[in-house]
C-alpha cells in the first residue's frame, strides 16, 4: 500500500506560481521527483546543479501536514501518467518519518525511543 500525500511546490524566484500534486512516498529515491512537463508551470527556477543524467532545480515545497522547506527537486522525463514521488531526503527535510507499519507518515519530533520521557 502506497502512502500518498499532497505536495505544494513553488519557485523562490516567482512566488506567485505554485503547483499542487499528489505524490507517492518512495524512500528508494532521494529528492522530490516530478515529471519534466511540470517544470514550465513553475516559471523561473533557481539552478542548483546539472548532471548528464539529471537536472536539479531549487524549489520550496511542503508536504501536507509537515514543515515547508527549500531543496532540490529532480525533474525526470517520465511517461504520461507518471505519479510524482517523495524521496527520503525530502521526507527528512520536512521532518516526516514513515510510520512503523509503512502506511502513514508521522512528524519526527513526535518519535519517542524506549525509555525516553515525554
Amino acid at each position: 500500500m502506497a502512502i500518498i500525500k499532497s505536495v505544494k511546490v513553488s519557485s523562490r524566484l516567482d512566488l506567485d506560481l505554485e503547483v499542487g500534486v499528489d505524490a507517492a512516498v518512495d524512500s528508494t529515491l532521494t529528492y522530490l521527483t516530478l515529471p519534466i512537463s511540470m517544470k514550465s508551470q513553475l516559471g523561473a527556477l533557481e539552478k542548483v546543479s546539472e548532471f548528464s543524467v539529471k537536472d536539479e532545480d531549487g524549489l520550496t515545497h511542503s508536504i501536507e501536514g509537515f514543515n515547508a522547506f527549500y531543496s532540490s527537486v529532480e525533474f525526470v522525463d517520465a511517461p504520461k501518467g507518471y505519479a510524482p514521488r517523495i524521496g527520503h531526503t525530502a521526507l527528512s527535510q520536512s521532518l516526516a518519518v514513515i510510520g512503523s507499519r509503512g502506511y502513514f507518515l508521522i512528524k519526527e519530533n513526535l518519535i519517542r525511543l524506549p525509555g525516553m520521557r515525554a
